[in-house]
Parts: C-alpha cells; structure tokens; sequence
C-alpha cells in the first residue's frame, strides 16, 4: 500500500503542472 501512496503523491504534483498549462485561463 505503501507504494501505491507513494505514486499517487508522487504523479500529483506533475499533474497539476500539467493541469495548470493546459488551462491557463482558469
């Protein structure tokens, strides 16, 4: 479980990277 955590926290801040570029008008 412990590494399922991890990759969740993990690929959330890249995601939200991407999420904010890819809506620049938000």
């Amino acid at each position: 479980f412990n590494d399922i955590a991890s990759t969740d926290e993990t690929v959330a801040v890249p995601i939200t990277t991407i999420a904010a570029n890819t809506k620049p008008f938000s």
